[in-house]
C-alpha cells in the first residue's frame, strides 16, 4: 500500500520538526513546499524571483507554482510512503492533489492536523534559529543555544528566516484560517488531530501511535 501523510497546521505548529523526526526514525521522506520555495529564492532562480514577493509579504504563493513543484518532487522520488509538509493548503490545491495523488498515483491519503494556538505559534516562530551548515533548529525560548547565536551541534552562526516577523506571522495565520481550515472539513474522515501545544517529543509519540509508524 502507498501512503501519503499530509501534515497540516499553522506556521510554527511543528510540522517540519515532526517530519524530520519521522525521517530519522522510520526513513519516511518528506517534502515541504515552503522549503522548495526558499531554496529557489536562495539560488535566485527565475521561479525563486517569482515567489519572493509572496513569501516576504506573508501571502500564499499561487497554486499553479506550488502544484508544479510538488508534482515534480513526487514523480522524481517515486516513494511508497511520503510526508507532505503543508500541501495542499487551499481547496483548489486539494482538488488537484486528490486527482494527482489518489487517482493517478494510487496513494491512500491521511491528514495529520497539528492543532495549536496563536500565542504558542508566535513564541515558536520568533524564537526559531536555523543553522545554515548542519540544518539544526533551536529556539531561544524552548531550547536556547549554549552560546547565544551559535549552533550547539557545529558552532556555526544561526540564521533566521526572512519571513519570521510578527507582522508576517499574523498575516500567515489569517491566511491559514481562511484557506487551510476548510481543507480539514474537505477530508473529514481522513483527518487525525494532534495536540500540537505539547512538546516535540510528546507530539512525536502521539503521531507514531496514531499512524502506526
Amino acid at each position: 500500500m502507498k501512503n501519503g501523510y499530509i501534515f497540516l497546521g499553522a506556521p510554527g505548529s511543528g510540522k517540519g520538526t515532526q517530519a524530520k523526526k519521522l525521517l530519522d526514525a522510520s526513513g519516511i521522506p518528506s517534502v515541504s513546499t515552503g522549503d522548495l520555495i526558499r531554496s529557489e529564492i536562495k539560488r535566485e532562480t527565475p521561479l525563486g524571483l517569482e515567489c519572493k514577493p509572496y513569501l516576504t509579504s506573508g501571502k500564499l504563493v499561487p497554486d499553479t507554482i506550488i502544484v508544479r513543484m510538488f508534482k515534480q518532487w513526487v514523480e522524481t522520488h517515486a516513494v511508497a510512503t511520503f510526508i507532505s509538509d503543508g500541501f495542499p493548503r487551499t481547496i483548489e490545491q486539494a482538488k488537484v492533489f486528490d486527482v494527482l495523488i489518489s487517482q493517478e498515483l494510487g496513494y491512500t491519503v491521511t491528514i495529520v492536523f497539528f492543532k495549536v494556538g496563536l500565542k504558542t505559534l508566535k513564541k515558536r516562530i520568533l524564537g526559531r534559529r536555523i543553522c545554515p551548515k548542519c540544518g539544526n533548529i533551536q529556539n531561544e525560548f524552548f531550547n536556547p543555544p549554549l552560546v547565544s547565536g551559535q549552533c550547539d551541534r557545529c558552532a556555526s552562526a544561526f540564521e533566521t528566516r526572512i519571513d519570521d516577523t510578527e507582522e508576517i506571522i499574523q498575516t500567515r495565520y489569517d491566511s491559514y484560517l481562511e484557506s487551510t481550515m476548510p481543507i480539514i472539513e474537505h477530508y473529514k474522515s481522513q483527518v487525525i488531530t494532534i495536540d500540537a501545544e505539547q512538546g516535540p517529543d510528546e507530539i512525536f509519540v502521539s503521531i507514531r501511535k496514531q499512524l502506526s509508524v
